[in-house]
């Protein structure tokens, strides 16, 4: 019974990482939107040429970009490893029933 409260605990501790996860990759999107309010507001104010702005808004949008699919790419390997563990602990209690039999 002891180990099962331990993939127990495990598995509820990998959740919480989970959702660590899932809230860090949140507030990174909240900071790029006020980013790119911040950076709508320089062009308002700014009197650089269209291509320099042109070439920060596109390195802005990839930086964005490389974010997001890490986040995703990290979402999946999470999804995965808990689907793991589930399978597992679906596992660790059927022995357990069996043996309480």
């Amino acid at each position: 019974m002891s180990q099962q409260m331990q993939q127990f605990t495990f598995i509820q501790q990998q959740r919480s990482l989970y959702e660590d996860s899932r809230i860090k990759l949140c507030e990174k999107m909240t900071q790029n939107v006020h980013n790119v309010g911040s950076l709508c507001r320089q062009i308002i104010k700014s009197s650089r040429t269209n291509d320099i702005l042109a070439h920060s808004a596109k390195n802005f949008a990839t930086q964005i970009d490389v974010q997001i699919n890490a986040g995703e790419t990290n979402l999946k390997k999470w999804h995965s490893t808990m689907t793991n563990l589930n399978e597992q602990l679906n596992q660790i209690e059927h022995i357990v029933a069996e043996q309480s039999l």
